[in-house]
């Protein structure tokens, strides 16, 4: 088993909340791997399906789009922004399909401790705090001043920026994490 396989309870929950299946269905696209933003208007979309894309191309219209006007340049299943998938410095020829986008997820959860928690130097509620400053639709799990403001238990690290709120709830995301510890590691 892979460790996206052995994180896949972390990503199903994350897809279900950051592109659910009912902004495929608003936008006319087969599956969460290919939503963008919702604030990006229809005349500045992709012409294909993101999946089908280099990476290299997708930064180069989520610059286009932010440009243009939206408030965002969140794509994909995780909607990441341009600035995020910069910093995973992807090789640009590589395909934006499914397997990329849960490897960049990957390793943006590697970035917020994910492997600690796996190692358990780090609480399943600690990591759950860090999934919400990576991911604005991730509740934080303790109170704590968020970007903009306090924030209490529940709400996104995000709220009060006027575009971001919390999605899961503080519990189904510890049921999603301790699924994935549970998971047995093949060597």
């Amino acid at each position: 088993m892979n460790r996206v396989e052995k994180a896949a309870p972390i990503l199903a929950l994350l897809r279900k909340y950051e592109a659910p299946p009912s902004a495929a269905k608003a936008q006319g696209v087969p599956s969460s791997y290919e939503v963008v933003y919702s604030g990006i208007s229809a005349k500045h979309r992709t012409k294909a399906l993101l999946t089908s894309y280099p990476v290299k191309e997708i930064i180069e219209w989520q610059g286009f789009v932010v440009a243009n006007g939206a408030a965002s340049s969140a794509a994909g299943a995780y909607q990441i922004i341009r600035k995020t998938l910069v910093s995973l410095n992807l090789p640009g020829a590589r395909v934006f399909d499914a397997a990329c986008q849960d490897e960049c997820a990957l390793r943006l959860m590697d970035l917020r401790g994910w492997a600690k928690c796996e190692a358990g130097s780090m609480t399943p509620e600690a990591f759950g705090d860090q999934l919400a400053r990576e991911w604005a639709s991730m509740p934080v799990h303790t109170a704590q001043k968020g970007q903009k403001r306090w924030v209490r238990r529940g709400e996104s690290y995000y709220a009060g920026d006027g575009l971001n709120a919390a999605h899961a709830g503080p519990d189904e995301v510890m049921t999603a994490v301790r699924a994935a510890l549970a998971v047995p590691t093949q060597p």
